[in-house]
Formats: C-alpha cells, structure tokens, sequence
C-alpha cells in the first residue's frame, strides 16, 4: 500500500481522484493531536471505505499517514490562513489517494 497528496483545498476545487482517496479535515494551527485524531476520523470515516479491506489495512492505513503526512499537515496547519482571514468558515481538507 502507498499513498498519495491529491491536493488541500476547498471541497468545491477537489479535481477528483480515480483511486480511492481518504479525506482530512484541516484547520488553522492544529497541534500534533489535532491532526493524528483528524487523519482517524478520516479513516474510520463511514464514507471511506475500500472493498474488500479488513479492519487491520484501515490501522495500517492510519499509521501510514501518520508516518508520511503527519509533521506535513501540522506545518501546513500553522501556515495556512484562518477562517477570518479566507473569508469563510467552509472546511479545508487534504485529499489522499490510497494506492494499492
């Protein structure tokens, strides 16, 4: 398994994905856990779900983003603007492709 960054942004300037892809809610200036309990909500998500995939591969995907992505967003987070700043308070997600 390997994972790839689509892309961060608004969910209406999502370019769509051909491979499954888990989505990860990002906010302005979350902390390591913010961001770890983010990416677990991502991948126990209701809508995300790979067929076929047991409960251990969804762990294993965890740990995967936590491994590749995890000091990324946190840095991203810090960096990108605040809701006040963008204007709005619609979400901002990181949209990753799971590879098989």
């Amino acid at each position: 398994m390997d994972i790839r960054l689509i892309d961060i942004c608004l969910p209406d300037y999502f370019p769509g994905s051909d491979a499954p892809y888990v989505q990860i809610d990002i906010e302005h200036g979350m902390t390591r856990g913010e961001v770890e309990g983010a990416i677990r909500r991502a991948v126990e998500a209701e809508d995300f779900d790979i067929e076929g995939w047991e409960d251990a591969q969804y762990g294993a995907l965890r740990r995967l983003l936590n491994t590749q992505l995890l000091k990324y967003l946190v840095t991203y987070s810090r960096n990108m603007a605040s809701n006040n700043e963008r204007g709005t308070d619609e979400p901002v997600y990181a949209y990753v492709a799971v590879l098989a």
